[in-house]
């Protein structure tokens, strides 16, 4: 099993509130604890929770209650030390690999991922704070977008979309350097 410090923390959340966990959140426990972290990365929480016998919205309260936002940042945990130690070209191909090629496999993975998202934003997001984000973003003398690496491709493109509708923006990279405003 590879060595990964995001899931020996994991586990020791799990050890800490075994005790406290119903017992579908201890399935969910158990298939994180066996899972490796390659494989993690390309779950979705429909994924771990048909492997767990539960429900992704199972997953998504155990891995709450063991204090993540969701799996999202448990994966970015996870995926840390393969983003600094792993070629980018590395970590593509192992991605295709892991699909064994099957396109409604990964059609599932995205679709999930996607859902997972949307359901994490519904919940610890309301509609009042959606029209204050809005009114603040369209208040704004200018709007400054962050992004490193991968993240700066959204962030470039997040300024472009808020520059078509009149406002001013522009996209900050890794290295504190901006792009234009166009």
């Amino acid at each position: 099993m590879t060595r990964n410090p995001a899931l020996a923390d994991l586990r020791s959340r799990i050890r800490e509130q075994w005790d406290e966990f119903s017992p579908a959140a201890r399935g969910v426990c158990r298939s994180l604890s066996a899972i490796t972290p390659e494989r993690l990365l390309h779950m979705s929480a429909q994924d771990i929770g048909a492997e767990s016998k539960t429900s992704n919205a199972t997953v998504i309260r155990t891995l709450q209650a063991l204090g993540y936002t969701g799996l999202a940042e448990l994966k970015g945990k996870v995926a840390a030390p393969f983003t600094t130690e792993t070629a980018p070209e590395e970590r593509a191909r192992q991605r295709v690999e892991s699909t064994g090629g099957d396109l409604d496999q990964v059609w599932d993975r995205v679709v999930g991922e996607a859902l997972d998202r949307i359901e994490l934003s519904r919940r610890n997001h309301s509609p009042d704070a959606y029209a204050t984000a809005v009114r603040i973003l369209l208040e704004a003398e200018q709007v400054l977008t962050y992004g490193i690496g991968a993240s700066s491709v959204s962030a470039e493109h997040l300024a472009s979309k808020l520059r078509r509708v009149g406002l001013r923006a522009r996209p900050i990279q890794s290295a504190g350097s901006s792009s234009p405003t166009t």
